[in-house]
């Protein structure tokens, strides 16, 4: 796909979808590529790279690139998953192997390489990472529209002896990226799920991915990680003095099906250990048998570990089991988050 081929709404889809992304990856970008006009506000640096690119100086495939490197790490829902019997893991980890089941699927052109797709009309495949014995990554693409409500431009009149009223929605096209990724040494998974519109269901975008995979990789061989139990921990982790997370909200359900929800003022202040009636509460559902319903949690940075700032989750239990990163963040900050929260749910 050319810049020429871009329509003028694709054109700006592509500029919305840019502006999505942070100012240091659009800075990062233009310097590995030498684009000139590295200074301004975000608008600044989109006008020059749109330029760069009519100019033949920047391929609109690279563009595609980076909103393919960056999207993973932004807005996300996340499953996590074990992996499936040794004896399917033990034939991935075998190079030999794993390289003859992608080619009978067809499918050697996606291996170490990014396709570069914009906005399929459905789920596709854009790139395969394979490492020898080690990791499996599989990143996927969609087109979204959904409708938003735009009650602004709601309007009134009278026919007759009626008065008709008028809704307005305002049309909305997203690009979707889901990307599975399997540890082939540890026979553990996961599926990131770029934030979907309002109303949809992530359950349904697992099942997409799924359908993509069912020939080579069958998903429902792997089982998900029971968050539940994640938030439990993190409840106990914080009360015994943690100063690497900070609870905001927890939601307990007792053996009975009834609730108990717990949150703080303020996200900067801690959930536990300034009223007692609060902390005895959570350990009494806690330690009669309650499980994690949600947890509102702030991960921290500190000299044990790589983040650089609070990383903000929230956590499912129940029959979702998922992870909701509602911003933006670094690839090595989610990775962080997400192998905490594996080992938290064991």
């Amino acid at each position: 796909m050319r810049s020429a081929d871009l329509s003028e709404e694709d054109r700006t889809l592509l500029r919305q979808f840019l502006d999505d992304l942070r100012r240091d990856e659009l800075l990062s970008f233009m310097r590995t590529r030498q684009v000139e006009g590295r200074s301004g506000n975000k608008g600044d640096l989109l006008d020059n790279l749109f330029e760069a690119m009519d100019a033949g100086h920047v391929a609109l495939r690279d563009l595609i690139g980076l909103l393919d490197d960056a999207e993973p790490w932004a807005r996300q829902h996340v499953f996590l998953y074990e992996g499936p019997p040794l004896s399917i893991v033990r034939r991935w980890r075998k190079a030999d192997e794993a390289h003859k089941v992608l080619a009978q699927a067809k499918l050697a052109k996606y291996v170490g390489k990014q396709v570069p797709l914009f906005l399929p009309e459905k789920l596709m495949l854009t790139s395969i990472e394979y490492q020898d014995g080690a990791r499996l990554r599989v990143v996927a693409v969609e087109k979204r529209v959904s409708r938003e409500r735009a009650q602004d431009h709601d309007e009134e009149e009278t026919i007759g002896d009626e008065r008709i009223e008028y809704q307005a929605y305002r049309k909305r096209t997203t690009r979707g990226l889901i990307a599975f990724e399997w540890d082939l040494v540890e026979n553990v998974a996961h599926l990131q799920v770029s934030q979907l519109p309002s109303g949809n269901d992530y359950d349904e975008a697992e099942a997409r991915m799924a359908n993509l995979l069912k020939d080579w990789v069958d998903l429902s061989q792997f089982s998900r990680v029971d968050i539940g139990r994640a938030i439990v921990r993190f409840e106990m982790d914080e009360q015994g003095g943690d100063a690497s997370l900070r609870c905001h909200g927890i939601d307990y359900a007792t053996t009975q099906g009834r609730r108990v929800i717990a949150k703080s003022k303020h996200k900067d202040q801690p959930l536990l250990g300034e009223e007692a009636v609060v902390d005895d509460a959570l350990v009494n559902v806690r330690t009669t048998g309650g499980t994690g319903h949600s947890g509102n949690v702030y991960f921290l940075p500190t000299k044990q570990n790589p983040l650089e700032g609070d990383v903000h989750v929230y956590l499912v239990g129940g029959d979702r089991q998922r992870i909701n990163f509602p911003t933006d963040n670094r690839e090595e900050d989610v990775r962080h988050v997400l192998d905490r929260i594996r080992a938290a749910a064991k």
